[in-house]
C-alpha cells in the first residue's frame, strides 16, 4: 500500500511550514508543489510595486508576467493596485462604497417590509464580498477564492450579483409607480 503523503509524518514532527507539503491529483502520479505562502507574497509585491499612479495599463510586470494566478478573477484588486496605483486602488474602493451607501439609501426608501429586507440583504452580501476580497489580496484574510462583485471576470459571480441588483431594482421600480 502506497502512502499518499510520505512527508507528512516529516512535516509534522520538525515543525515545518505546511506550504512545502505536496498535493496529489486524483491519479496518484502527479504531484504539485504549491507554494501558498509564495503567492500570497506576489499579491502583495503586484499592489505595492504600483506606488501612488501606477505602472500604467497592462504595463504591470507582476501581473503580465502571470506571478500572480487568477488575476483576472479573485485577484483583479493586485492588477489594478500594480496598473493604477494608489488612486486607482481608492477609486474602486470609493465606487464601492457609494454603491452600498445608495443601495442602503434606496432600502431605507422601501415601503414594503420585503423590499427593505431585500436592500439590505443585497448591502451586506456585496459588502461581504467587497471586504473579504479586498482582504485577502491584501493579506489580512486567508484565501478562500471570493470575486470581487461586479468587477471580477467570470460567468457565475457577475451573472449572481447582477441579478441581485437587478431585483433590487425592479423592487425599487414598484416603489416609484405606487405613487
Amino acid at each position: 500500500m502506497k502512502r499518499i503523503f510520505p512527508e507528512l509524518k516529516e512535516n509534522i514532527m520538525s515543525f515545518q511550514p505546511i506550504h512545502s507539503m505536496p498535493i496529489v491529483t486524483m491519479d496518484g502520479e502527479q504531484i504539485v508543489y504549491v507554494p501558498t505562502a509564495e503567492v500570497a507574497n506576489e499579491y502583495e509585491k503586484a499592489i505595492s510595486s504600483g506606488g501612488l499612479t501606477g505602472k500604467g495599463f497592462l504595463q504591470g510586470t507582476r501581473t503580465t508576467g502571470k506571478f500572480v494566478p487568477e488575476q483576472h478573477t479573485d485577484y483583479i484588486f493586485s492588477t489594478v493596485g500594480e496598473e493604477w496605483g494608489f488612486i486607482g486602488c481608492t477609486a474602486v474602493i470609493i465606487v464601492f462604497i457609494l454603491l452600498l451607501l445608495r443601495i442602503l439609501h434606496l432600502a431605507e426608501l422601501q415601503r414594503s417590509q420585503f423590499s427593505r429586507m431585500y436592500g439590505y440583504g443585497v448591502a451586506s452580501i456585496i459588502f461581504m464580498h467587497f471586504f473579504i476580497n479586498i482582504g485577502m489580496v491584501m493579506g489580512i484574510i486567508p484565501t478562500i477564492g471570493i470575486p470581487l462583485p461586479l468587477f471580477s471576470y467570470g460567468g457565475s459571480g457577475l451573472w449572481g450579483f447582477a441579478i441581485l441588483v437587478f431585483i433590487f431594482v425592479k423592487l425599487d421600480s414598484e416603489r416609484i409607480n405606487q405613487w
